[in-house]
């Protein structure tokens, strides 16, 4: 997946895509229990962002932002590596005249493709 010189439309088109392969091949194989394993991990997140950083990092123990590996955990991510591609999530707030305001993450790199002080389990 290349995403440096696609559109946002393109982007969504292949990470639409994307989903709809992974659930053809998921409930056609026998990948469904891996993927409850997966879930079980990471129960905060939808059944999409779930089966895409299946998809993406089938061995993924935890997945979280570039400074929250930084400030929380202590760790560095390696240069060169890339995060887990996900829909963000769109945390609504109410302004002040009853409009909502949506704002969204970034990809989140794997615990394998950061350096630093050991994480808990």
């Amino acid at each position: 997946m290349a995403y440096t010189n696609q559109t946002p439309g393109d982007r969504l088109k292949e990470i639409t895509d994307q989903l709809e392969k992974g659930l053809q091949d998921l409930f056609s194989s026998e990948k469904y229990a891996a993927y409850l394993k997966v879930m079980s991990k990471f129960y905060g997140y939808s059944a999409n962002n779930t089966l895409l950083i299946y998809m993406q990092r089938p061995d993924a123990s935890r997945v979280a932002g570039y400074n929250d590996w930084k400030d929380n955990f202590h760790r560095h991510v390696k240069r060169g590596e890339h995060g887990i591609r996900f829909w963000p999530p769109v945390l609504t707030s109410r302004k002040s005249n009853g409009n909502r305001s949506g704002r969204t993450e970034n990809p989140s790199p794997s615990p394998r493709k950061c350096s630093g002080r050991p994480l808990s389990p």
